[in-house]
């Protein structure tokens, strides 16, 4: 069993495409905006960010060659209007079939989670232009062949 703490450096790339327009309103529904500001048509932001995580790892050989091992780490960011999480938890079975050739079962947890917000000042008037949540995750079992050298 063991604790880990660390950085992680990870390169995170977004872009969104599209056309938001900003104008004032006026009394007349049916009447167009005199002036309208569009924001850029392509939304391109780029980092690179060392991601501080915290993590449990341990496992335990219950029989000659099976070992059944676990592990959960939690990563965070925010920087600027970008702020996001991993959280990865596995807990499986490892068997060794024969030297340097393995096979694992396991069961997984994995879920990312991005929000971005940015807003665009016109005229001393502060508007938000794109407030967005990216969430991937994955929930299951895991079957895998592996071979170490």
């Amino acid at each position: 069993m063991g604790a880990s703490i660390g950085l992680h450096t990870m390169f995170v790339e977004t872009v969104f495409e599209g056309n938001i327009g900003l104008c004032e309103s006026r009394s007349d529904p049916d009447a167009l905006c005199d002036t309208a500001t569009f924001t850029p048509r392509i939304v391109d932001n780029a980092l690179t960010a060392p991601l501080p995580d915290v993590g449990v790892y341990g496992s335990y050989e219950f029989y000659p060659g099976w070992v059944f091992n676990a592990h959960a780490q939690y990563f965070a960011i925010k920087y600027d209007n970008v702020k996001g999480s991993l959280v990865d938890i596995r807990a499986g079975v490892q068997a060794i079939i024969c030297e340097n050739w393995h096979l694992s079962l396991a069961y997984n947890y994995y879920d990312v989670d991005v929000d971005i917000e940015q807003s665009r000042s016109i005229l001393d008037t502060e508007f938000r232009t794109f407030d967005y949540n990216i969430n991937y995750s994955f929930t299951g079992p895991m079957f895998a062949v592996s071979y170490s050298f």
